[in-house]
């Protein structure tokens, strides 16, 4: 598959891919037809990582066509802000762990509902606090074709619009971990489908 050049990592830091904050979600559309991808994080170039209180720069959810592996249609999504900062407890970080970087937020997974709507799971951590995962839907067809875009900051583009579905701190679980993945499960006896 044919990974277009602005996804490049750069070792100089000043475009692609951030270390660890690459292709991270990956979903066919119900036809097969097309396939979706999304990296973890906004590239170095399309702006900064979410902040605490901050959003982040728009991440780019990529479509391929699976006929010819081709990239054909681009959108960009922004993450949320990282919802709460991390805390020491009066201790030192643990050793590699700067403080600038105790905290982060961004897509862990796409799944495409239909052919146009997707389910996007943002994932959050911080230091001494734990995770955050929230749901959210979003139709790609509303958002704008940014594939042609070198960059993504300070362009003039309408991102795909959110619409939280579940804030999985708010559904009743003992503990909330650093979730990666979902898929369909299998249809209940009373025809409503699980995830």
């Amino acid at each position: 598959v044919p990974v277009p050049a602005m996804f490049a990592f750069d070792k100089s830091g000043k475009t692609g891919v951030r270390d660890n904050k690459g292709f991270e979600g990956l979903s066919f559309t119900p036809s097969g037809d097309t396939l979706w991808v999304a990296t973890e994080a906004a590239l170095v170039q399309d702006g900064p990582v979410p902040a605490v209180g901050v959003p982040g720069g728009p991440i780019r959810l990529t479509q391929f066509a699976t006929h010819s592996a081709q990239p054909f249609r681009q959108i960009a999504y922004v993450p949320d802000a990282i919802p709460f900062a991390p805390s020491l407890g009066g201790v030192s970080p643990p050793a590699g762990l700067m403080p600038g970087a105790m905290a982060d937020n961004g897509v862990s997974e796409i799944w495409m509902a239909s052919e146009t709507g997707m389910l996007v799971l943002e994932r959050a951590w911080a230091y001494g606090v734990g995770n955050s995962l929230r749901l959210y839907w979003i139709d790609t067809d509303d958002a704008d074709d940014v594939l042609g875009m070198p960059t993504l900051q300070g362009a003039k583009f309408k991102p795909a619009d959110k619409v939280l579905l579940l804030d999985f701190a708010k559904a009743g679980l003992p503990r909330l971990d650093n979730t990666e993945g979902m898929t369909r499960g299998p249809t209940l006896p009373n025809g409503n489908p699980t995830l």
